[in-house]
């Protein structure tokens, strides 16, 4: 792929002849050379066949918000950052997403999912979480007293998953 950067920094087997590499990935005609370190990747023997084992990588595209010099644009609207932890490897699964964006000094956002395996194999959501502000503008909500404008708010769960793993 143009443009990408593929650093091997590490590489060894374990005891049950699984082979680990660990490294930098950086793809820079999509994302601006942005980095993604890659601390497992395994392949081994399941059910007698050499196979992919997992992955543990974690990465972040954009940039911080605020007066940072170096603000890039996310999908074309203002800065923004968005990162991930995952780790597909079996018992150590997670699959942690993060959102910011401030879209032309309209509004902000940011956005948290964290994913956790349940016990009959499924993904469940152990922290959702969405919080948006605008300094311009807002909603008006009449009271009996003077107006109130709304410019921001949030909403989220967390340790759901956590919670349903401690049910029979």
């Amino acid at each position: 792929m143009p443009a990408t950067k593929c650093r091997l920094e590490t590489a060894g087997i374990t005891r049950t002849g699984n082979l680990l590499f660990s490294g930098i990935f950086g793809i820079g005609a999509v994302f601006g050379g942005e980095l993604f370190k890659m601390e497992k990747l395994g392949y081994g023997l399941k059910n007698g066949e050499f196979k992919f084992n997992g992955i543990a990588a974690k990465g972040e595209i954009g940039s911080h918000l605020g007066g940072d010099s170096k603000k890039r644009k996310i999908l074309g609207h203002g800065a923004g950052k968005i990162s991930a932890d995952i780790n597909t490897f079996e018992g150590q699964e997670k699959y942690n997403f993060d959102l910011e964006l401030n879209v032309k000094d309209l509004f902000e956002a940011e956005a948290s999912l964290y994913l956790s395996r349940l016990y009959n194999g499924s993904l469940c959501p152990n922290k959702l979480w969405v919080y948006v502000n605008s300094q311009k503008g807002g909603i008006n909500i009449p009271t009996p007293a003077p107006v109130v404008t709304l410019t921001g708010g949030g909403i989220g769960i967390d340790g759901l998953a956590d919670m349903m793993l401690l049910l029979p």
